[in-house]
């Protein structure tokens, strides 16, 4: 049978590189709003279609499934020592 639910590998994520994607978010256009969860971001262009929505990046350094799919777009343009 085949696993339907297949993980992806986890990229470690240190503060370092939490400063630089937020760095990043903010040079493609995201604005951020603080709330007592995390830093959420929505882009600045409400017709702006291709930018994905609701973007979240939690106080304890994690992040939901479309901070997910935008970090790793910023991790393949970055490199790591």
């Amino acid at each position: 049978m085949e696993n339907r639910c297949m993980k992806r590998p986890k990229i470690k994520i240190n503060e370092a590189l939490t400063v630089a994607f937020i760095k990043w978010l903010a040079m493609i256009g995201y604005r951020y709003t603080s709330r007592a969860d995390g830093l959420h971001f929505s882009h600045a262009k409400h017709d702006a279609k291709w930018f994905p929505r609701n973007v979240i990046v939690f106080n304890d350094g994690k992040l939901n499934k479309v901070a997910n799919q935008l970090f790793a777009e910023f991790y393949s343009y970055v490199e790591v020592a």
